[in-house]
């Protein structure tokens, strides 16, 4: 289930890369088209990524501490960087700037720790 889980969380990523990229061509006016639609399909596509990611560690089975403890970072890394992405998707009602902000602070200070600890 964990493999599963794991390959549908690179191909969510996949769809949402392509997505993205596909708003940031129309909003320098590559296509015609108003990108903010695809840019905020692109959003919710990351949302559910990010969900199928903390289900994936819900699943798995760390055969070590060091792998636990990488595994819970990553989750932690995954919540915090659902605030401000489900903020930006339109879905998260409640969440408002300071919000997303602190949670898109958290999650690449928990990033940039997991590159330097590497």
């Amino acid at each position: 289930m964990s493999t599963i889980l794991q390959i549908a969380y690179r191909l969510c990523y996949f769809i949402y890369w392509i997505l993205d990229n596909i708003s940031i061509a129309a909003k320098i006016r590559v296509f015609t088209f108003d990108w903010k639609v695809v840019h905020r399909i692109s959003l919710k596509v990351r949302c559910v990524a990010l969900l199928i990611s903390l289900s994936a560690y819900l699943y798995q089975q760390p055969t070590s501490p060091e792998a636990a403890a990488t595994a819970r970072l990553k989750a932690y890394r995954n919540v915090f960087d659902l605030l401000p992405s489900l903020k930006d998707s339109g879905l998260g009602e409640g969440i408002n700037e300071k919000l997303a902000g602190v949670g898109g602070l958290i999650s690449s200070l928990i990033s940039t720790y997991q590159i330097f600890i590497e």
